[in-house]
């Protein structure tokens, strides 16, 4: 959870000026967080 607070924060730094930097870092910490689980679920068996 964190983890995607700082990778959305250097990519708004990274992509300052245009929204698509805000919206891919929503895409890209929401679908590794989706990743996140899944692998944490699929080593827990």
């Amino acid at each position: 959870m964190v983890g995607s607070v700082y990778l959305g924060n250097y990519l708004d730094t990274k992509f300052h000026s245009s929204p698509f930097g805000l919206l891919g870092a929503c895409l890209l910490g929401f679908s590794y967080g989706i990743y996140y689980i899944i692998y944490r679920t699929t080593l827990k068996k």
